[in-house]
């Protein structure tokens, strides 16, 4: 009795074994019952007509059994292979000096993750960056470098720019002390004191007079206004009229008396003519 198995399974595939079994003269023997078991349930299973399951990778030892015969088969259990990186974490730039934590995540072809893998991760240029075991970037210069993950022949990679911050201004210089003037004779000025102009007081707002209304006087009353000033003048020359009039009295009796006294002896005289 001999059993057909592939030797090798991957993790989370099935694969069917087969039974032959011969009698002594080595003629195959059919319709007979067989028992399938497995030493380690936890890595590949197996039904009852043979159907092996890889539950796990490892190895497993699978008995088959018919009629007070067995036989024996080994199995592999291979991981699943990796169809694919997806990387995470990947920054768009990065300063000199700071540090970033990549992640690389491995997939099956169908999608399914892959646990347990290991990465191994790589800079394209460790002037610009460089990378740790576990994925840890850390920036060094100036530039654009590449980190490469890869795993079982598949990689996957991310550009990562360094951008380095532009140099500080350059500091300010004093200017040079001035030299100090030459020692002068010190001088005493007396300044006068000054002392604070009072306020003037604001100018009272007084409201505009009224312009006078000039009528029109007729001509006939025009005369009267332009003798005015004589109007003015006439008592000014009455009094003078009166100072002078006693004066003028008198030179006025003087020559009349001294005629009335002239005149007396000749009337006399002929008032005795006429009384002889």
């Amino acid at each position: 009795m001999t059993v057909e198995s592939p030797g090798s399974i991957v993790a989370g595939e099935t694969a069917r074994l087969n039974a032959v079994l011969k009698d002594s003269r080595g003629a195959l023997l059919t319709g007979r019952q067989v028992k399938w078991t497995s030493a380690t349930p936890k890595v590949v299973s197996v039904s009852s007509d043979g159907l092996v399951t890889a539950v796990d990778v490892g190895g497993a030892r699978i008995t088959c059994e018919c009629e007070g015969k067995s036989t024996t088969v080994n199995l592999t259990v291979l991981p699943r292979p990796v169809a694919k990186l997806n990387l995470s974490g990947v920054p768009g730039a990065l300063k000199p000096g700071e540090t970033a934590k990549l992640s690389a995540a491995a997939v099956d072809n169908k999608g399914n993750s892959l646990s347990g893998r290991e990465i191994t991760w790589s800079s394209s240029d460790a002037k610009v960056l460089t990378v740790a075991k576990d994925g840890t970037v850390t920036a060094k210069g100036d530039g654009t470098a590449k980190i490469l993950a890869a795993c079982e022949g598949k990689q996957a990679e991310a550009s990562i720019k360094v951008v380095a911050p532009p140099p500080p201004p350059p500091p300010k210089v004093a200017p040079p002390p001035m030299p100090e003037p030459a020692a002068a004779e010190a001088a005493t000025v007396i300044l006068p004191t000054l002392r604070p102009e009072p306020p003037k007081p604001a100018p009272e707002k007084r409201a505009p007079e009224p312009e006078p209304v000039v009528e029109e006087a007729p001509a006939a009353e025009a005369a009267p206004a332009e003798e005015a000033p004589a109007a003015e003048e006439a008592p000014a020359a009455e009094a003078e009229a009166a100072e002078e009039a006693p004066a003028a009295e008198a030179a006025a009796e003087e020559p009349a008396a001294e005629a009335a006294a002239e005149e007396a002896p000749a009337a006399e005289a002929g008032e005795e003519k006429a009384e002889g």
